[in-house]
């Protein structure tokens, strides 16, 4: 008796990704791959009510060729997502590890650093926008 194969790329170790359908199965004879490429993730359906202005958000975007798809779209916006909530988990981290070290962060010190930082700060907005951003004093309407 033949077992029916089915092929999916390759194991990571080089050799066919090749899987044999359960003999006696309830699979009807068909071929079911039990891996993938390595470079494949493994995707799960998602259902979720969405703000109408995002979707046609993500419409657009798909229409622009800017995404592959609505749902390449929803996944690049939660990765980003995911990313974004990780970098703010390791900088709360940081700052704790700081502060454990060195005594709480004062709001003077926090007033400090904002002003230092704004001193040494380079304008690229061009000349109105640099006027505007650090008003002189100011005048009252007459």
């Amino acid at each position: 008796m033949s077992v029916p194969l089915a092929s999916a790329g390759m194991h990571r170790g080089g050799r066919p990704c090749v899987e044999p359908a359960t003999p006696g199965g309830d699979d009807d004879g068909r071929c079911v791959a039990l891996c993938y490429h390595p470079c494949m993730s493994v995707k799960t359906r998602l259902s979720a009510t969405v703000d109408a202005d995002l979707i046609e958000a993500a419409e657009a975007a798909v229409a622009r060729g800017q995404a592959g798809s609505v749902s390449a779209w929803v996944n690049d916006a939660l990765r980003l997502k995911l990313e974004q909530e990780r970098r703010l988990a390791a900088l709360a981290g940081f700052v704790a590890a700081f502060e454990a070290e060195h005594g709480t962060i004062t709001a003077d010190e926090l007033r400090l650093a904002a002003r230092r930082s704004r001193a040494r700060a380079v304008v690229v907005r061009g000349a109105r926008a640099a006027a505007t951003a650090r008003p002189g004093p100011r005048r009252r309407p007459q």
